[in-house]
């Protein structure tokens, strides 16, 4: 929903409400030190905006690059040894600098630190260079942790520099740059509200591709959660860490990520600090993961057409599938499935399975019962049950009302299934292509990971276009970020995709996206 900006100081929050200069709000998803501002605006979205009575300025996001790492093994900066206890280590910013090339005109950085190898519980605190030490942290740790990143907004210092603090022990550490904020050239009144194909946004003033000052409708900001973009699957923090192929992302109750990391043969957990391990491995193929409210993980064994469920102290069992392609209907390993891709599991949970080899969305209870929902031979119709036909479905998701809804692949349509089995169209004209609409005037082209947010918006990742697209109760189908292939952290629709597989909404509207191609996982604010 449209929000209306009345700001006084920096630290702003968004419920979901229209802000006040006396409200008090529940939920950050970022704020910046300094004049920029970053809240959210609704729907998972972000602003930019100026904060009375400094100077406005605006975001430039970049491409992330390396300006420190401390390692021995791999330095990056001004030293190859840790910061040590009640140090400030200096760290010129602007100019080039490690992989980072930073114009002299940014006044603050946005920069991913990661703390590695801490000899003692301690915390690191990032300030300009030319200021004294504040009273405050931004990253806390204990002695031997596994490396820890967070997302730090900090001011630079005239000359262009931060310094960073260690309280206690030694540690090691690694900062990534996202972006820069500089000084608004007055193109645009910063903050203004705005919108884009129906998404509400404020304008922010910017860089083109060609470097030119330029002012636009910000709606949402991607970002990269884990993967460095090598194909392989490697544990780590952050961009350190590596996927293969990841497709399928669940997100669960308190926010940890889980990836089926496809061509990995592995189920990979990404903390809330941003931590990526191995949760399952010995995989076969797998596509889809989905989560319990009690924070079982439910897989699509792909390539074994089995059903498997993982208890949260990671003990594998298999909830259904006789490990034979078929189609057999029956309790547990009876019955059968053919290369089941896409999960999501209801509040009393029943997984919800797409049989894209069987073109039939199956049901399996707790009980490990499996039926037919919907579908029989490859083909569109809208009916009931059997009647009702889909080709190679490959996303599911399912609402609080028990609502299913499904990415059909080779349709390019996005349909619905009622509890009882009626199938509709939502979206999507048959017709591949691009098109922002309502309904069947709409298109879409190899829609393959549908998600639902909790408003009843259904996110879905278009595979063939590279985009990200929102699909409203009503049917109105909008863009939220992506244009053609390619690799790209940026704003909305500048923001690049290669290959977008599984999609998944968290309870703040956070977006996370498998980037099959670009063996990366996205994030969209």
């Amino acid at each position: 929903m449209p929000m209306t900006l009345l700001l006084s100081n920096p630290q702003v929050e968004h419920d979901g409400a229209t802000i006040g200069a006396s409200r008090r709000f529940r939920r950050t998803r970022w704020t910046a030190i300094g004049a920029a501002v970053a809240v959210a605006v609704g729907g998972g979205t972000l602003a930019l905006v100026t904060a009375g009575g400094d100077t406005a300025s605006s975001f430039v996001p970049i491409t992330p690059c390396r300006l420190l790492d401390t390692r021995s093994t791999s330095p990056v900066g001004p030293r190859s040894t840790p910061i040590t206890a009640g140090e400030s280590l200096s760290v010129q910013v602007t100019g080039s600098n490690g992989s980072c090339v930073i114009p002299s005109s940014a006044t603050a950085i946005v920069i991913n630190v990661t703390a590695v190898g801490p000899t003692a519980a301690s915390f690191i605190t990032l300030f300009p260079a030319d200021v004294s030490l504040p009273n405050a942290s931004n990253l806390n740790f204990t002695a031997g942790q596994s490396p820890a990143p967070n997302l730090v907004t900090v001011s630079l210092s005239a000359g262009g520099a931060i310094k960073i603090f260690n309280e206690s022990g030694n540690v090691n550490v690694i900062g990534d740059i996202a972006g820069y904020y500089q000084p608004d050239n007055g193109t645009a009144n910063a903050g203004s509200a705005c919108t884009v194909n129906g998404l509400a946004g404020v304008i922010v003033n910017g860089f083109d591709h060609d470097h030119n000052v330029s002012s636009k409708c910000f709606t949402s900001l991607v970002g990269t959660l884990a993967g460095s973009g090598a194909a392989s699957s490697v544990d780590g923090a952050g961009l350190n860490a590596t996927f293969n192929g990841p497709t399928g992302v669940a997100v669960d109750t308190v926010g940890n990520i889980y990836v089926a990391d496809t061509v990995g043969n592995k189920i990979r957990k990404i903390t809330v600090t941003g931590v990526v391990t191995t949760f399952a491995s010995s995989m076969s193929g797998p596509q889809g993961v989905a989560v319990d409210t009690i924070g079982n993980v439910y897989v699509a064994n792909t390539s074994a057409d089995m059903i498997l469920k993982i208890t949260p102290a990671g003990v594998v069992s298999t909830l259904a599938g006789s490990g034979a392609s078929g189609s057999a209907d029956g309790p547990g390993i009876s019955a059968q499935f053919n290369l089941p891709y896409g999960l999501a599991v209801d509040i009393a949970g029943n997984v919800y399975v797409a049989d894209i080899g069987n073109n039939r969305i199956r049901k399996i209870t707790p009980a490990g019962v499996v039926t037919t929902l919907a579908g029989s031979t490859a083909g569109f119709v809208d009916a009931t049950g059997g009647a009702a036909q889909f080709n190679q479905p490959s996303g599911v998701a399912v609402d609080a009302a028990g609502n299913v809804y499904v990415a059909d692949f080779v349709n390019n349509r996005i349909r619905k299934i009622t509890p009882g089995g009626v199938v509709s169209t939502l979206a999507g004209s048959g017709s591949a292509g691009v098109t922002d609409a309502t309904g069947v005037a709409a298109q879409f082209n190899g829609p393959f990971g549908v998600a639902i947010d909790g408003d009843g918006n259904i996110f879905v990742s278009d595979t063939n276009n590279n985009r990200i697209r929102k699909v409203t109760a009503a049917g109105v189908v909008t863009t939220v970020a992506g244009r053609n292939l390619g690799y790209t952290d940026t704003v909305g629709s500048d923001a690049q995709f290669n290959v977008p597989r599984g999609i998944a909404v968290d309870a703040a509207g956070t977006i996370y996206v498998g980037d099959e191609f670009n063996n990366r996982i996205r994030r969209i604010l």
